[in-house]
Formats: C-alpha cells, structure tokens, sequence
C-alpha cells in the first residue's frame, strides 16, 4: 500500500467512524446481516475484488466497513485502533503474497498445457485444442481453471488443486498468526481500560475481540474442504505448553506447517464429570499441508483430527466412540490406527476416512467391525501386512457396509488376507501375497468382488460363498490409487 493510500485510508477510516458512532444501535444489527450478505454474494458471482490483486482491496474495504459498524457500540481508544490498523496492513501483506504466488502456480499450469495443445493440434482434434486454449485463457487472465470436463487435463487439474490447497492452508496458518497476537494485545488493553474504570472504551475493545475470534476471513472462503479451514481460520496455533502437558485439549487447534517431535500422548477432548454441565468437551485438531507429526500417539476421545497434506511418521493412533477421523492427501509411514477408549457399539465404534492417502509399513491393527470402520478411496499402500478383520455374524453382509468401503486403492508387496480382500472392489495388487482361505470365516450371505494383478503368480485362494473376479491390470481403463506426488525409497515416504 502507498502513502496515498495509506493516507486516504486513514481519511476514510475517520469519517466512517464519526458517521457509525452517530448510528442507532438498531443499525448495527442490520449493518451485520448486510455486510455478511454482500460478501458472500461478492463471493458467489465471483466478483473482481475478490480475484487476484483485487482480494487485497477487498479486506481493505470490508475492514472500513467493518471499523464504522463495530464502533457505533462505543467509543474505540486509540490504541486499539492501532493494533487493528498494523493487523489489517500485516494480514494485506499476506494476502498480496499469496496472489503473487498464487498467479505463479496458474502461469506454471498454463505453460504446462503446451504440450496437450500440441498434441491435440498434430492429430487435427481441434474440440480438445479449443478446450485446452480456453484453460490456458482462464488461468493467465481469470486465475482459475473452467467447469467443462477434459479427460486429457485432469491430471493436470489435480496437480494444480495440491500446490493451490498448500498455499491457501499457509495463508490461513499465518493470518491466524496475526489475529491471536491482535487478540492477545486487545486482551492486555481491555484488562488496563478495566482497572482503570473505563467502562465503555473496554466494551469497545471487547467487541473487537470478540469480532476478530468469530470473524469470516476471506482466506476461509477459497477452501477445499469447508470444515478443515473453518478449523484454520479460527482455531488456536497450538503452542509448545500444550504439547508439554498431560491434560486433555479442549477446543479448536492448528498445527503450524513445520515438524513436531511429540514422543508424548495427545488427547483430544474428554468426557464431562458429574458435576459439569457439558456431556462432553470435545477438541479439533487439523493438520495443514507442511505439517509432520513423528514418534507419539494421538487420541482422539470427544472430537475431530482433520488431516490434509501432512506427514506422518512411527505415530500410534486412536480414535475413540466420539472421535472422528479424516485425512486427504496425507502420507503415513511406519504408523498404526487403532479403536481406543472404553465404549463400543455394535459395530465400528471408531470411524476413519482415507482418501488420496500413502501408507507403508502400517495400517489398522486389532481390527473387527465392532471395533473399526472405513472409508478408504483412491489410496496406496506399500509393505503393509494386512491384520484379518473379525467380523460377527455375517462376512458376506457386513463386508459391504458403507462404513467397510475400501475402493480403487493400490497395493503394493503387501500381504492380503482372505477377510480383508472381500471388503475390497475395484482395487489393483502388485507383487502382494495372498494368504490362504481361512476357515473360521463366517459367510451367510454369498459376495463377489473384483480385482486387478499385474501378474497371475499369485492368486488369492477363497472359501465358499465368495469369489472373486481376476483383471490382468493392463486392462484397468484408468489409474489405480492414489495421486498425491510422493516419494518412496523402501518403507520411507515423502513428499
């Protein structure tokens, strides 16, 4: 921002201000509503200011508005009106960067389209070449991509969806950076306004804080995954004291993208005594891109751990009855999923999602369907020796419930029991061993599924009831498991 800018900022700032605090308090309430409509229609026709370089002047509008509306509830002291000016030029800042980076990523992509134009115009297919010309357009000028399906630029989609998540994950990590050392500064200033009697001015502040804690950023809008950044962008940067601790978190936390040696228990959430009035107190932790959780165990008792990007390695986790546990684009290696806790239902008492994840060396332990359920999609798994799932009455039945879903992964030199290959549909085993049929298995209800190899040497041997349809995988129409860009070297993964 220039000094003119600067400048006329502040002029407007200060006007604005003397007409809010001439509102009636009624208003307020409809400045609220109005102001929440505008940006999320702004955000709905895709409205220039928030593209590009324009977003920037976006938060700097929204942020006057934002100052008239909130000082109509009382007189603002000037030292709070100084943490707010550095916190909206530091998260400006930020935001400028990002859409630096950010036309980077969509100039790369667009480069990286040269070759399917080129080939599309050698064959003659000029439907395709239209098609691939019209995203190098959007991405150049627009910044993203088109709506029409291109078989050919999917791969290249998805590329561009990982690094996009990456940086907007970042963004959200660092401007609630900024938000908590606001929050922390206005907290100290409404103490001092307290003690000194100013009644009004601390009730300003407070209003301030407590706008900042709940407000919408516009980094939480260009998500992925609604829920994740919600976490991002309003959650606390869990610090080294909550690690050192023994006590069970409660409340909304973040990771900041960087590694973490735990080598300690963490425990989300806990069940409500006797004497509270809560049943439960339950604690979110998300893992943003970046992030790496090495050598410790995570239990999550009352609560979430939302995983996107991160990196896992030699981790125990657990997830209990009121647990709930997802991961996208993630890598886990050397690690273990297990049901903890003490309270079960009939079936799968703890619940995990798995989709676009890497696995080696490990995966569920102990594992019956009255302990664990799944959901696992578009996954790859290296030298991971399967545990046989127990299942209770009818193998042929409860194999098939939404919560056993372990479809279009890819294995890898792994070791495939009977129990655990039923559960399985359309997935590909290369070089991996199948064991033989076992003979406690109870099937009532007969199932069928269907499998690729890439090579007939060795073939999973079944008992009655089931079977199994063999594909050589040179035949599968599309690729099989998952698509995060990782590296492998024995059991060793990375990014």
């Amino acid at each position: 921002m220039t000094q003119r800018e600067k400048t006329t900022f502040a002029k407007n700032k200060d006007y604005l201000k003397a007409i809010g605090g001439l509102i009636a308090p009624g208003l307020v309430f409809y400045c609220v509503i109005s102001g929440y409509l505008l940006y999320k229609a702004m955000i709905l026709v895709r409205y220039p200011l928030l593209q590009s370089s324009g977003r920037h002047w976006s938060f700097v509008l929204l942020t006057i508005w934002y100052f008239s509306t909130l000082t109509a509830m009382g007189v603002l002291p000037s030292e709070a009106e100084a943490i707010l000016s550095r916190r909206s030029e530091d998260i400006g800042k930020i935001h400028a960067k990002s859409d630096e980076l950010t036309g980077d990523i969509y100039d790369k992509y667009a480069a990286a389209l040269d070759r399917e134009a080129e080939i599309f115009r050698k064959s003659g297919d000029l439907e395709n070449l239209l098609a691939v010309t019209n995203e190098q357009k959007a991405a150049r000028e627009l910044r993203q991509t088109l709506d029409e399906t291109v078989p050919a630029l999917e791969r290249y989609r998805t590329t561009l969806r990982e690094s996009l998540a990456k940086f907007e994950a970042s963004e959200a990590v660092a401007v609630l950076s900024i938000d908590a050392e606001a929050v922390k500064s206005l907290i100290a200033l409404r103490t001092q306004l307290t003690q000194a009697g100013a009644v009004e001015a601390a009730v300003a502040v407070d209003q301030q804080i407590k706008a900042i804690q709940g407000a919408e950023e516009v980094t939480a809008e260009s998500t992925t995954t609604g829920e994740r950044m919600a976490i991002a962008a309003k959650g606390q940067v869990a610090d080294g004291d909550l690690f050192k601790g023994t006590d069970p978190w409660v409340g909304e936390y973040v990771l900041e993208p960087k590694r973490y040696l735990l080598r300690e228990r963490i425990v989300l959430g806990r069940q409500g005594q006797k004497n509270e009035s809560q049943d439960r107190f339950p604690a979110t932790l998300y893992c943003p891109p970046g992030s790496r959780l090495e050598k410790g165990e995570i239990f999550v008792s009352q609560g979430a751990l939302l995983i996107e990007g991160a990196f896992f390695k030699d981790m125990a986790l657990r997830v209990g009855l009121g647990g709930k546990f997802e991961a996208q684009r993630a890598l886990f290696e050397n690690s273990n999923f297990q049901k903890g806790g003490g309270w079960f239902v009939s079936h799968f008492s703890s619940k995990w999602v798995f989709d676009n994840c890497v696995f080696s060396g490990g995966f569920v332990r102990n594992w019956s369907v009255a302990n664990v359920g799944v959901k696992v999609s578009n996954c790859t798994f290296y030298d991971v020796e399967f545990s046989k799932i127990k299942y209770k009455k009818d193998a042929g039945d409860e194999a098939i419930r939404d919560w056993m879903t372990i479809t279009g992964c890819r294995f890898v030199n792994c070791v495939i029991p009977e129990s655990f290959l039923i559960a399985t549909q359309n997935c590909v085993f290369e070089g991996c061993e199948f064991l033989e049929a076992e003979s406690d298995l109870m099937i009532k209800t007969p199932i069928k599924t269907r499998i690729f190899v890439n090579d007939r040497k060795s073939l999973p041997i079944l008992g009655s009831k089931r079977e199994v349809t063999v594909i050589d995988a040179t035949d599968m129409q599309r690729s099989i498991g998952a698509g995060v860009k990782h590296k492998r070297k024995g059991k060793n993964l990375d990014f």
